[in-house]
């Protein structure tokens, strides 16, 4: 399994959020991006929850912004 977190508020500073969730979740991650060259964190293991709290925690978006996907 691997969780990404993607389309972050404007402004994000992607390799803190990455830091901080590689600590707090103590898991692995890298930061890549995607077609259109959006920064996109990937995480291992299934941390879906861990990251929702996470933003909800250091609010960087709002609980209705943050979407669910898979298991």
């Amino acid at each position: 399994y691997f969780s990404i977190c993607e389309k972050l508020p404007y402004g994000i500073n992607y390799e803190r959020v990455l830091k901080a969730l590689r600590q707090s979740l103590k898991c692995n991650g890298n930061l890549t991006k995607d077609k259109e060259g959006n920064p996109i964190i990937q995480l291992q293991g299934n941390q879906v929850n861990g990251i929702a709290n996470f933003l909800k925690i250091n609010k960087l978006c709002s609980p209705d912004n943050i979407i669910i996907h898979g298991l």
